[in-house]
């Protein structure tokens, strides 16, 4: 595959996660119990829209510099459920996610998703555009970032035309 010139941004969330665990897109969990968050939660959910229009802000404003064709996310846990929600209200080149993305229900009308997913992580579970690839490849792994050689190849067959 020949790659073209690129460059990467990589971004952190700016919910520091207690006891040392890095940083979230949004309040997942309750920081003085250490306990989840509903789904429905008003903390969640307001934290869960912010992060999501603030990226979506963001590549919108890369459009000055770069078609947003040629624009990739590559995500993780929770940035993986921003990144999917962002795929679905805006158009750009592909979002490829490791875990997350199972709290998503919105619809892909718009950008290809990549869900590269271990054994116990939860499965995107709304609709699917036909005319958009949104892919789910399971590995025999538990919660970490994937690492193996089959899961590079996988996602470097992914973006390949």
């Amino acid at each position: 595959m020949d790659l073209p010139q690129c460059c990467s941004l990589f971004l952190l969330g700016k919910h520091e996660i207690p006891f040392g665990l890095g940083w979230g897109w949004y309040q997942e969990m309750d920081y003085e119990t250490g306990g989840g968050l509903p789904v429905n939660s008003k903390k969640r959910r307001e934290t869960f829209e912010s992060a999501v229009s603030s990226v979506t802000s963001l590549l919108e404003s890369f459009a000055d510099i770069s078609p947003l064709e040629n624009v990739f996310l590559l995500s993780y846990a929770s940035g993986a459920d921003v990144a999917m929600e962002v795929a679905s209200r805006i158009t750009f080149g592909g979002c490829m996610c490791f875990r997350g993305g199972d709290s998503v229900k919105s619809s892909f009308k718009k950008t290809d998703v990549l869900q590269l997913l271990g054994r116990r992580d939860g499965r995107y579970s709304g609709t699917r555009a036909a005319n958009k690839r949104v892919e789910q490849i399971h590995f025999d792994r538990d919660g970490q970032m994937g690492d193996s050689k089959e899961e590079v190849k996988e996602l470097f067959k992914w973006l390949a035309p």
